[in-house]
């Protein structure tokens, strides 16, 4: 049995390196705990298909913000963060956007429970037991 926080840590590891995909967390069926590859190194250890589980769905930022934004009841504001969640510099933008309107915490709390319920989803999936 595993914690849902070191799956949810494992997840936001997951999300951080979206960017640079070298290093991956995979969950160990046999130690029950998540190891950290290389794509490299993982490739020379697979052994077992069955012992290693990876994060299949991945979870972007994007994801997290565009689900957020559609939370937001307020026509105008909704269309507005779209606008600003554009291009360049759009995570700077859009948080700096949430912190003015004062929806910094909101969207932290609702950015945490969206990656603990896909935690669960992702144990329930895999047959792995998990404890609050």
């Amino acid at each position: 049995m595993i914690k849902i926080d070191k799956v949810i840590e494992a997840l936001e590891f997951s999300l951080m390196s979206n960017m640079d995909p070298m290093i991956t967390p995979y969950f160990d069926r046999k130690k029950q705990e998540f190891v950290y590859f290389d794509e490299h190194e993982f490739d020379a250890i697979i052994d077992d298909d069955n012992q290693y589980i990876g994060f299949y769905e991945e979870i972007y930022s994007n994801t997290i913000i565009e689900s957020f934004i559609l939370t937001i009841n307020d026509t105008r504001i909704k269309e507005r963060m779209f606008d600003i969640f554009r291009g360049k510099g759009k995570y700077s933008r859009i948080k700096n956007y949430f912190y003015t309107l004062g929806l910094e915490r909101e969207y932290y709390k609702f950015r945490d429970e969206f990656i603990k319920e896909k935690a669960i989803e992702w144990c329930k999936e895999n047959n792995i037991s998990y404890e609050l």
